[in-house]
């Protein structure tokens, strides 16, 4: 199990390349709907993938135009599954601490568990700055903190460009600073199921 992000309109999901490697069957689930997803583009080097769905979003990512990254800036990141379970992330602002930002990769110090690989980073305004690849545990750190290694939202752009996928990009935020992110996260977050075996 993975997450994703809706892009746009037509239903493209953003997520993980890793995610969806060796799947036969892809299903990607929303609220209480499941459909069928086949992978419509994909970089094992960028670890990028993206999903053709007949999911259609309510609201669908804005990434960051130029995104103002800083050591030590609050985020937002968690999966569907999690945000699915609710109380525990509902009035969060900020759950996430950026370490090292860059143009192709992000390091931050998140609570990240399985299922969260594909997940958006939100800053403060509700944008999606990057995307969750893989994380660790911190050694020595009994608190659920994980370092998590994600794509910068300037080389998912590139991507995105060079496959030709629609995406909205905006300097303006979605959100006020004060509003709770989980919200705006859950409108974009999708869960992706993969089938490995022949049925």
């Amino acid at each position: 199990t993975a997450s994703g992000v809706l892009l746009n309109d037509r239903g493209d999901i953003l997520t993980a390349a890793h995610a969806v490697d060796g799947c036969r069957r892809l299903y990607a689930v929303k609220d209480d709907k499941v459909v069928r997803a086949r992978v419509r583009a994909r970089d094992p080097h960028q670890d990028l993938a993206v999903l053709a769905s007949s999911l259609r979003p309510l609201l669908a990512a804005t990434l960051a135009e130029q995104p103002d990254l800083t050591p030590g800036q609050p985020l937002f990141v968690a999966g569907y599954s999690r945000l699915r379970r609710g109380p525990e992330t509902r009035g969060l602002l900020y759950n996430a601490v950026l370490r090292h930002g860059g143009d192709r990769t992000l390091t931050l110090m998140a609570p990240a568990e399985e299922g969260d690989s594909g997940s958006a980073i939100l800053d403060s305004g509700g944008r999606v700055v990057g995307l969750i690849l893989q994380w660790r545990r911190v050694p020595m750190n009994p608190a659920p903190r994980r370092t998590v290694r994600a794509r910068a939202v300037a080389a998912v752009k590139q991507f995105l460009r060079q496959q030709g996928v629609p995406f909205r990009a905006s300097r303006r935020p979605t959100l006020d600073t004060l509003q709770p992110k989980a919200p705006r996260a859950a409108t974009l977050a999708v869960g992706l199921f993969c089938g490995r075996a022949r049925l």
